[in-house]
C-alpha cells in the first residue's frame, strides 16, 4: 500500500508541475502576442 501512495504523490507533483509549465507558457504566449502586435 505504501508504494502505491508514493506513486500517487508523484503523480500529483507531476500534475502540479505540468500545470505551472502550461500557465507560464500561456503567459509567455500572451506577452509575445501583445509585444508582437503593438
Amino acid at each position: 500500500m505504501k508504494g502505491s501512495s508514493d506513486h500517487h504523490d508523484q503523480e500529483l507533483k507531476l500534475t502540479k508541475v505540468l500545470d505551472v509549465i502550461i500557465k507560464f507558457n500561456f503567459g509567455g504566449l500572451v506577452v509575445y502576442l501583445l509585444f508582437g502586435f503593438s
